[in-house]
């Protein structure tokens, strides 16, 4: 078992059989690790403020794994590559290739593509009645060894329409960091294009489909 990364709220380790392990660490670490990773961005949080982000990140993967956990049953689970839950807020999943990574080398018409398949995949986490709320299509989001998007990182989602709603309106997929550090040209372009016709309110309303907790 070899760490392969961490976030804000897991290490992440490759079991070596096509799946990882997540799993949660202390509250001291997270301090220490999201603390460094903001003055590496120039962006310090406060005591405070790094305090609050545990706390809400932590209420946020609790949540999200309680509605899979009820939920397993009426949702295709490959969406979030095939979990295992395990104790806690821990679990496994399959071992994807991240967007991130997968922009890094692809051509323009194949980074468009990857784009493509990231909208149609919110289409169908409404369909199951969540849909993401920070957007960080880079690093939450991947490609699984079929070819499939997915996202791996499910630990801040909405699973009521009216929330979605307010992020639909506010475009929040634009004030994120990882579009904001997207290389200029056109592929952002192309992916501002795109969100813009496919993630709205009309779209919501025909897909989104709402399963009671």
């Amino acid at each position: 078992m070899q760490k392969i990364g961490q976030g804000w709220q897991y290490i992440v380790y490759d079991l070596g059989n096509d799946r990882v392990l997540k799993k949660k660490y202390s509250a001291f670490s997270k301090f220490f690790f999201i603390r460094s990773k903001q003055i590496a961005k120039g962006q310090p949080y406060s005591f405070k403020e790094i305090i609050c982000a545990i706390y809400r990140v932590n209420r946020k993967a609790r949540q999200s794994i309680q509605y899979f956990k009820i939920n397993g049953q009426k949702i295709n689970l490959q969406l979030i590559a095939n979990p295992k839950f395990l104790d806690g807020i821990n679990y496994e999943q399959d071992k994807v290739t991240s967007l991130s990574e997968l922009l890094k080398s692809c051509s323009i018409s194949e980074g468009k593509e990857l784009f493509n398949q990231y909208a149609k995949f919110i289409h169908s986490t409404w369909r199951y009645g969540f849909s993401d709320t920070i957007f960080n299509f880079l690093g939450n989001n991947g490609i699984n060894k079929n070819g499939d998007m997915v996202q791996s990182d499910f630990g801040e989602l909405a699973f009521r329409r009216e929330e979605v709603k307010q992020f639909i309106e506010n475009k929040k997929w634009l004030d994120t960091s990882c579009y904001k550090t997207f290389p200029e040209g056109e592929l952002k372009e192309y992916f501002k294009d795109l969100m813009g016709k496919e993630i709205t309110e009309e779209k919501l309303e025909k897909f989104f489909k709402p399963i009671l907790l």
